[in-house]
Parts: structure tokens; C-alpha cells; sequence
């Protein structure tokens, strides 16, 4: 799988910082959310199914017992935001030789690496299911505030993996 480093050759615009420490209030499905410039993520080329939009904050889940879980909030639109969890390269879950491929083709820094996996919660009877989309994750290059999401070529990979 090809993908042209384009797509990361770009860092946050300076309107969504403007240099300061300001905090962005965004009032959304998951209450009060505050961003300031060390937690902004652009995503040039969107979402799978939301292409449309490039800016996100990413906040922590607001209820402690959910802390492993983030909370990936579109900036441009307060009703969209995403349920994701970061994912530790030493889970298993997906295989380090992935993260490297994406990583180089991506031209992010180990270092600078992150994974986020968007969930999704379902009822089943009186349960809620909580799934992570392990064949397309979100890879993150934290020095630059810039992320893609990619498709994983690896067909072994669940769309919904429960977790």
C-alpha cells in the first residue's frame, strides 16, 4: 500500500492556535471540552465518511472510569466527535511491522508516533459492546499535530473487534 507523504507534509494552521494558550470551548455530545494548542489534530484528508473535515481536538473522556478512552472532537462541527482509544504498539493487536510500514510511508518518527482506534458502542440486550476498528487506524505524528487514517492491508484485521 502506497500513500503519498503529502498528506502529512502540513502542520497545524496558525488560526487554530494564533501562537497563544487559549483554550477552544467546544460544547458537544460529550459535555464541556477544552482544547488548547498541544491537542489539536489535523487530518487533511478527514475521516473514512467525514472527508470534509480537517480540524480535531483531542480531549480526555470526562468520566473516570472511562479514563483509557479519548474523545477525538471535530472542531468545525460540535455535533461529530469520535469515541477512540489510544492504542500501546505492544498490545499485539495490530502488528509492529504495521505500525513501522505506516510509520515510513507516513515519514512519522517512531518517537513520534501515535495509533488511536475509533470505537463504537452498541447495545446487545441489557449489555452495551464496546468495538475498535483495528484495520483502519488513525496514525498520529504528535510532533507535527498531523494524522492520517489509513486502511491496514492486512484482511485479518476486524472492523469490529470487541473489546
Amino acid at each position: 500500500m502506497m500513500l503519498q507523504n503529502e498528506y502529512l507534509n502540513e502542520t497545524i494552521p496558525p488560526e487554530m492556535t494564533d501562537g497563544s494558550t487559549d483554550k477552544m470551548v467546544i460544547h458537544g455530545r460529550f459535555g464541556e471540552l477544552r482544547f488548547g494548542p498541544n491537542n489539536l489534530v489535523r487530518l487533511p484528508k478527514g475521516l473514512f465518511g467525514f472527508a470534509a473535515y480537517h480540524n480535531f481536538g483531542l480531549a480526555n473522556f470526562p468520566k473516570q472510569e472511562f479514563r483509557n478512552f479519548k474523545i477525538l472532537q471535530c472542531l468545525e462541527d460540535p455535533t461529530l466527535s469520535f469515541l477512540v482509544l489510544p492504542l500501546d504498539p505492544d498490545s499485539g493487536l495490530i502488528a509492529r511491522k504495521d505500525f513501522e510500514e505506516i510509520y515510513e510511508q507516513l515519514e512519522i518518527h517512531r518517537e513520534d508516533g501515535a495509533v488511536l482506534l475509533i470505537l463504537t458502542v452498541r447495545r446487545q440486550g441489557e449489555q452495551s459492546v464496546i468495538s475498535a476498528n483495528l484495520r483502519a487506524p488513525i496514525f498520529l505524528d504528535t510532533r507535527r499535530h498531523v494524522g492520517r487514517q489509513c486502511v491496514l492491508s492486512n484482511p485479518e484485521y476486524s472492523i469490529q473487534h470487541v473489546l
